[in-house]
């Protein structure tokens, strides 16, 4: 009589009567308003465990998953349980499964609600007690309707980030956090309250503002399911992006003036770069200890959105500041560009500097100069940074940024120096050459030649007896104009 097929049936929902006729259509109809009443469950197919009473053997398993996730809270992944037994399997369908493994997100949305709904549940709870009834029939009730054989191993999942904090109470008497415990709140949840320690609030917003600080820098192929290992991995990658130059420096230019890296930049800087750190340490014992005077909490973020600041813009800073100090160099008191300052050098030295032969830097800046056809102060800066420190900007040193400033302040004295030909002392060479291209005349310093200068000449004289056979003369006379052009290059 009452088979889906029998004419004495009729089968109604809320909404009205359906239309069922097989037990197909029956089958299709409790599987709506199962979907729609419970849509946001979290898929758990493990049906030993995933129900609302368990055998003795599977409570046991679950204990041994339960003691196996306190006792890795602070790993950065939950590393799998080995074996065969009942344990293993449970572990497996509730985490893996769902990639909480290595993941404090899982792939379910509905899981992720359901954690999300635990995790407001232990924020609630700091400073003054909450009963567990209210979490249990919110997870039980709709959407969600999870079984309370599962409830324990998620309500331990997101207890473990709290694990120092918490505070259990069994009919108002104070009992220790274990797997038998949390096993035991599926009995009777209206017994057991929880209480956070307070300061846990202000360590989830300090996380929550660190993590959104260094969100750009979160490893997605080694993702965690700790997230103060994964926030601290994030700062990690982020120091380990910065240029050579700005993981070293201790002093940089700052509108023309020379200031030190302030105490709480280094110790963060050279806390990151450690290969191993104990992330919990660092973030919560510490840079509290280091980075404010009474631990606070919002004084320390501050000081990493600080460095963070610093750090992100040393080598933008640094660039800016040795453009200042080069135009200041080329042109004293000269507000404008780093390429009109220059050209204005160029033009203005005489004739005499322009053609004289000077050393290497010093010829290269002249012909830098000489060759300048546009204001793009960047390329500039770069062309004379080949020249006077041949390392670029990004690696270098503090050393090397006085060397810089330095060498081209030395190039610059050198060529200013030469301002009146000294043929009259006879001082003064004058040399023309062409080799097929453009004829290059120089002057240059005619004085007497050095011990060691005559050491090289004799050298030069030996290798041409050498080949006295088998160079001729013009042959010969060629190689020293192609060794000149070089140098006079």
């Amino acid at each position: 009589m009452y088979a889906p097929s029998s004419e004495y049936s009729v089968f109604a929902n809320c909404e009205g009567t359906l239309d069922v006729s097989r037990r197909t259509d029956l089958n299709h109809a409790v599987s709506e308003i199962c979907g729609r009443t419970y849509g946001r469950t979290p898929v758990v197919n493990n049906e030993m465990v995933n129900k609302r009473v368990l055998s003795g053997q599977i409570i046991k398993a679950r204990n041994i998953v339960l003691d196996w996730i306190l006792q890795h809270a602070e790993d950065s992944t939950l590393p799998c349980m080995e074996g065969y037994g009942p344990e293993v399997s449970i572990f497996k369908s509730a985490y893996r499964q769902a990639g909480l493994d290595i993941s404090s997100t899982a792939a379910d949305p509905g899981m992720n609600e359901v954690l999300e709904l635990i995790g407001r549940f232990m924020r609630d709870s700091e400073g003054r007690r909450q009963n567990f009834q209210p979490i249990y029939q919110a997870l039980t009730a709709a959407p969600y309707g999870m079984r309370k054989g599962i409830i324990p191993l998620y309500i331990a999942y997101t207890m473990r980030q709290y694990q120092d904090s918490i505070v259990l109470y069994f009919k108002g008497k104070e009992i220790e956090l274990s797997a038998s415990t949390l096993s035991s709140l599926n009995d009777s949840p209206e017994s057991y309250e929880l209480l956070i320690e307070r300061g846990t609030a202000d360590k989830d917003r300090y996380l929550e503002r660190l993590q959104a600080l260094f969100s750009k820098y979160v490893d997605l192929r080694s993702p965690s399911s700790n997230r103060v290992y994964s926030v601290v991995k994030s700062m990690q990658n982020w120091i380990r992006s910065l240029p050579e130059y700005t993981k070293k420096f201790k002093r940089y230019f700052e509108n023309g003036e020379i200031r030190e890296i302030d105490s709480a930049a280094w110790t963060i800087r050279s806390e990151l770069i450690k290969f191993e750190i104990n992330s919990r340490e660092l973030l919560f014992d510490t840079w509290r200890g280091k980075l404010s005077a009474n631990g606070d909490l919002e004084e320390c973020y501050e000081a990493v959105r600080r460095t963070k600041e610093l750090l992100d813009a040393h080598l933008r800073t640094c660039r800016k500041e040795l453009v200042k100090k080069l135009t200041g160099l080329f042109a004293p008191g000269y507000q404008g560009s780093l390429t009109r300052s220059l050209k204005d050098w160029y033009h203005n030295l005489p004739d005499s500097a322009k053609t004289h032969l000077f050393d290497a830097s010093a010829n290269a800046l002249l012909a830098t100069a000489a060759a300048i056809d546009s204001y793009d102060d960047d390329s500039l800066l770069d062309q004379l940074v080949a020249i006077f420190a041949s390392i670029a900007v990004e690696d270098w040193n503090d050393a090397m940024a006085d060397t810089f400033l330095r060498n081209a302040a030395g190039a610059v004295q050198r060529i200013g120096e030469c301002t009146e030909p000294r043929q009259a002392a006879g001082q003064e060479g004058r040399l023309l050459i062409s080799t097929g291209e453009a004829p290059i005349e120089k002057t240059f310093a005619a004085g007497a030649i050095t011990p060691l200068g005559k050491t090289a000449l004799n050298n030069l004289r030996s290798v041409f007896e050498d080949y006295s056979d088998t160079l001729s003369p013009d042959e010969q006379l060629a190689i020293i104009a192609q060794l000149i052009s070089e140098i006079l290059r």
